[in-house]
């Protein structure tokens, strides 16, 4: 599916002003992206209108430009990233995830389980959780912290380079076991972009540290690492990144649904906002 044409802050405002407009008693809820609008739909009432600001910078900014306007019913829903809590704290109109964004949220769910079901292999799952010691999603979790800390990395340097240039595929391989991350050479391929040490790179992977796991491990790295392990070590069916989120969009029932914490803040927004309802 081709990349949506990003907006500006400005063309997303007109937008919801436009559509509150037509639907002046309507929800409006602003998503990043298209994955989280297809994991929204089923979860919305029929009557909400739904805008993509392609991208969390834009969601953030638009959603500060229209508590700052007449505009009301306007609810969006972000990824934390790696934002502290403090920093949401001015922001009306706002529910983050608790973990890094929506595909870690699902993958912390049983929609992981079922996945596996589904597309891995009983056996080999059972013997790496056995040589680990831990959960398939602790491990996931604990593995993709090495690209979150490359991404906090680029972040903390303002770099050109997008994370896609360090995904999972690029530096990592399965054996019989576990997921080999090749970490020296992401450290080596950071500081040489950056005309850097590895020692100061490996400071400052070191400075993320304290970062709670659920904070620093992105999602779609956990999502990479996974279609790389069903290839390999959990065995069961090859699948590509986009069929296994779909999986899990699709693997989330009401029952787990109704326990998150960001459909909990979505309800008490609800509360707050009369007429304005988002959720079925």
């Amino acid at each position: 599916m081709p990349s949506a044409v990003a907006k500006s802050p400005t063309e997303v405002i007109a937008e919801i002003q436009m559509t509150r407009a037509a639907h002046p008693t309507c929800g409006i809820l602003l998503v990043e992206g298209d994955r989280d609008r297809r994991f929204w739909e089923p979860r919305v009432r029929p009557q909400v209108q739904t805008i993509i600001t392609t991208g969390r910078p834009n969601l953030l900014q638009s959603i500060a430009i229209a508590n700052a306007s007449p505009i009301v019913g306007v609810l969006g829903v972000a990824d934390r990233d790696y934002d502290p809590d403090h920093s949401f704290s001015g922001l009306h109109n706002l529910a983050v995830t608790d973990h890094c964004d929506l595909e870690a949220e699902l993958l912390a769910s049983p929609a992981l389980e079922r996945v596996l079901s589904e597309l891995g292999d009983s056996t080999l799952i059972a013997a790496t959780v056995a040589y680990h010691g831990a959960p398939i999603f602790d491990v996931l979790q604990d593995q993709a912290s090495v690209f979150g800390r490359v991404r906090c990395f680029l972040r903390s340097v303002n770099s050109p380079h997008p994370c896609a240039r360090f995904a999972p595929h690029s530096y990592t391989h399965v054996d019989n076991h576990t997921w080999q991350i090749d970490r020296a050479s992401i450290i080596a391929d950071l500081a040489q972009l950056h005309g850097l040490s590895p020692n100061d790179v490996a400071s400052a992977f070191l400075a993320h540290s304290p970062l709670a796991p659920h904070r620093l491990s992105h999602g779609k790295d956990m999502i990479s690492l996974l279609c790389l392990g069903l290839g390999g070590l959990l065995g069961g069916k090859r699948a590509s990144k986009e069929q296994v989120s779909a999986l899990l969009r699709q693997s989330l029932d009401d029952v787990h649904f109704s326990q998150w914490t960001l459909r909990q803040r979505i309800e008490s927004w609800e509360q707050s906002n009369g007429q304005y309802r988002i959720l079925r």
